[in-house]
């Protein structure tokens, strides 16, 4: 049913976009003006947001009069592109600054947008259906097409001990809802069994040989239902001999068995968390610029080196931190969107939600859990990530007096920050500095 209505979905917005006049926009670098220029679109059908991209710090002086379209989903490759291209390329980003990518619903612009574009970098995974198939009805024989989950090795969410796995919850609540159904028909049935042997006694009470009949086979009736009722009991001792067996899965998937989905494993789509992945995307976006734009390759390779070179001097950084630390474990009191980050730095971690969980609120079992372990292995750091609520990590920290600080996955971030340049690197950077304290 979700696959059908993505496809739907795509139908739709790929029929209006057909039939919308309006030019490309997005959130675009319409002109390459100073630090902070506010390009903006609309973005979204019900969004009233505008979202606007910040121009390169320098341009360069001879920038062709036909620049190279590079349209991407999220921040991520949309900061890779910019610091590749100097420049010389119009960037656009469809997730407009400070919304969850979990909210995101296109627009007939943001498909005019894609298609209007000579690059497109989108991520890959569940998030990303709906492109996927859009994209299966494209003619992109004249575009580059970058999914970032193709560039690395995928590694699968997991459900690790203590976190909220939403398909074995919501399993548990229509299981519950599903017994008491089945009760309150059982006793219905059952009074309406009473109301009609009352009736029987009603009218074999003028004939005693008929009664006497009507109580003996009534005294047979009792002993198939009590036969009925032993039956009963041994299906009901079969059934919860039946869930022990599911019991102990669920235990054991809890303990950090992969997340899946309909039966499908989930991959993580976070993979730009990795300074190692971020340099392998990085360099499939040149590789694509060099092949589009041939007239600037030197530049892209050029401007490619320097800043792999910033990201791999970044990667020494947080590989410096956790080998000097004294524990190895982290606390993220909401969405888990690191596994990539963790597993290049052989980092332990417990968490509230999978990263591409659309949970908010947690169990009060997942809450206490987390206090536990804050408590029990003194980690004086419990992190959120952006654009959250806090709601969880302010708790844990309120209960156990550790610092509530946040750990960037560079997913999106606020438009205030977005508009005064951030940029992967220097949120990354900031996660050196919280890492540091986390692990001390």
């Amino acid at each position: 049913m979700k696959r059908f209505l993505s496809f739907l979905l795509v139908t739709v917005l790929l029929f209006c976009a057909s039939c919308n006049s309006a030019p490309a926009g997005g959130a675009q670098n319409a002109e390459n003006t100073q630090a902070g220029a506010d390009v903006s679109q609309t973005v979204g059908a019900a969004n009233t947001e505008t979202a606007p991209v910040i121009a390169p710090e320098s341009a360069p002086e001879n920038v062709p009069a036909e620049k190279i379209k590079i349209m991407t989903t999220i921040f991520p490759p949309y900061d890779f592109a910019r610091e590749i291209t100097g420049g010389l390329a119009e960037i656009g980003m469809l997730l407009p600054p400070g919304q969850e990518s979990h909210s995101f619903q296109p627009s007939p612009q943001d498909i005019i947008n894609i298609m209007d574009s000579d690059i497109f970098i989108y991520t890959g995974g569940e998030t990303d259906v709906w492109i996927t198939e859009m994209l299966e009805t494209m003619d992109t024989s004249s575009m580059k097409i970058i999914k970032m989950m193709d560039c690395v090795t995928l590694k699968e969410e997991e459900i690790v001990e203590g976190m909220e796995d939403d398909e074995h919850d919501h399993g548990a609540e229509g299981a519950e809802a599903h017994a008491e159904d089945d009760h309150a028909e059982g006793e219905e049935a059952h009074a309406e069994d009473d109301h009609d042997h009352a009736e029987g006694e009603e009218a074999h009470a003028d004939d005693d040989h008929d009664h006497a009949e009507g109580e003996e086979a009534h005294a047979e009736d009792d002993h198939d239902h009590a036969e009925g009722e032993e039956a009963h009991a041994e299906d009901e001792e079969a059934h919860a001999e039946g869930e022990e067996p599911h019991a102990e899965d669920d235990h054991d998937h809890a303990e950090g068995e992969a997340h899946t989905h309909d039966g499908e494993v989930v991959y993580d789509e976070h993979v730009w968390t990795s300074p190692a992945n971020a340099v392998t995307i990085v360099n499939a976006i040149s590789d694509a610029l060099c092949e589009m734009d041939a007239a600037n390759a030197q530049t892209y390779i050029k401007n490619t080196e320097v800043y792999t070179a910033k990201i791999v001097e970044l990667d020494a950084q947080f590989r410096s931190v956790v080998d000097s630390s004294v524990r190895k474990t982290i606390i993220v009191g909401d969405r888990f969107p690191f596994r990539y980050f963790v597993d290049e730095y052989g980092l332990d971690y417990y968490a509230a939600f999978p990263g591409c969980s659309t949970e908010t609120e947690p169990s009060a079992a997942t809450v206490a859990f987390l206090i536990d372990k804050v408590k029990d292995e003194k980690i004086p750091v419990v992190f959120h990530m952006e654009l959250s609520n806090q709601r969880m990590a302010i708790t844990i920290s309120e209960e156990t007096g550790a610092k509530d600080l946040l750990l960037h996955s560079c997913h999106n971030l606020p438009k205030d920050e977005f508009e005064a340049g951030a940029s992967y690197l220097a949120l990354m950077q900031n996660n050196v500095t919280t890492l540091k304290e986390a692990l001390s």
